[in-house]
């Protein structure tokens, strides 16, 4: 029992999934090297899922060993977004890591900002540049 092909969008690949398959979510993860940023966002198609994952990240944060910097509502485009900073520290690497990410009810997006701690403007100029172009 073979459902429709799923098609990666680079052209790389092409697979079947079996009948009865779902979307649930997507992925996309883009670099902006001269900031040194990477920029990770999801878009979940179930509310439950998104809502699960809203609630959940904080407590992941800290139990992965990253310290909740910020917590505000933001405005996104007319929708109420969530809004967190953390960062990670990783004494191995003698290193810190920020990331600023953002949770928009309805479209169900998570929109994840990441890089070094001491790019913090660019990693905020970044986010603040995705979440202008961003249209529902």
């Amino acid at each position: 029992m073979i459902g429709q092909p799923v098609n990666d969008v680079f052209g790389r690949f092409s697979l079947s999934m079996p009948q009865g398959s779902i979307p649930m979510s997507s992925t996309y993860a883009f670099g902006v090297p001269q900031a040194m940023v990477q920029v990770n966002i999801m878009a979940v198609t179930q509310d439950q899922m998104f809502q699960m994952n809203l609630q959940n990240f904080p407590n992941m944060m800290r139990q992965m060993g990253g310290n909740i910097d910020a917590e505000k509502p933001i405005d996104v485009g007319g929708r109420q977004g969530r809004f967190f900073g953390v960062t990670m520290k990783n004494p191995q690497a003698n290193a810190s890591f920020h990331g600023m990410n953002v949770f928009i009810p309805g479209p169900n997006l998570w929109i994840q900002v990441m890089g070094p701690e001491q790019n913090a403007q660019q990693i905020g100029q970044v986010l603040q540049s995705i979440l202008g172009g961003l249209r529902f």
